[in-house]
């Protein structure tokens, strides 16, 4: 007997592609809670960088310290202010 050749409305249906769902609508989520008031996050590109831990450390701890400053708009104003210099 020959295999039924899967369509997409039985992927669909499967358990399976309800975790995809479920894991694409969390992703959709942390994208959303990324974006700034004045960058949403479709304007914006998730990076990664090694960095030396300890300075990760000292970096979370004075944000701690200040109100309203996150590593991501701390990181754009550098990079921004660094592009602006070579030009």
């Amino acid at each position: 007997m020959a295999k039924k050749k899967a369509s997409l409305a039985d992927y669909n249906a499967s358990p399976l592609a309800a975790l995809g769902t479920a894991r694409k609508e969390r992703n959709t989520e942390a994208q959303a809670a990324t974006g700034s008031a004045e960058t949403p996050a479709r304007d914006t590109k998730q990076i990664s960088a090694h960095i030396p831990k300890t300075l990760y450390r000292d970096v979370k701890r004075e944000l701690a310290e200040v109100e309203d400053l996150t590593l991501t708009d701390l990181l754009t104003q550098l990079l921004g202010d660094w592009v602006k210099a070579r030009k």
